[in-house]
C-alpha cells in the first residue's frame, strides 16, 4: 500500500494498520516528476503486510481511512501472492 502524507506524522496510519491487519512493515520513499518541466518531489511511504488469508474489506477501509485522514486522491494497493516457509 503506497501513499503520501503531505508532512504528516505515520502514526495514526500504522496504528490503524495493526488494528485491522495485526501488524505492518512501514517503508520511507522519496521521488520526484516532471510537473510542466519542474521537478515535484515528495516523500511517500509503504506499508507491507504478510497475510495468512484475504482481507480485502480490511485493505479497503484501511486505504479509505489513510486517504480521508492525509487528504490523497489515491492509495496505490498491489497484491502478490508468495510462498512462505517458516522454520
Amino acid at each position: 500500500m503506497y501513499f503520501a502524507t503531505e508532512g504528516k506524522s505515520t502514526d495514526k496510519a500504522k496504528l490503524k494498520a495493526s488494528q485491522l491487519l495485526g501488524g505492518y512493515t512501514l517503508t520511507n520513499h522519496e521521488g520526484g516528476w516532471l510537473n510542466n518541466g519542474d521537478v515535484v518531489e515528495e516523500v511517500s511511504y509503504s506499508l507491507t503486510f504478510i497475510l495468512m488469508d484475504e482481507k480485502t474489506e480490511q485493505i479497503k477501509e484501511l486505504a479509505t481511512y489513510i486517504k480521508d485522514h492525509y487528504n490523497q486522491s489515491e492509495v496505490w494497493v498491489t497484491r502478490q501472492e508468495v510462498t512462505n516457509l517458516i522454520y
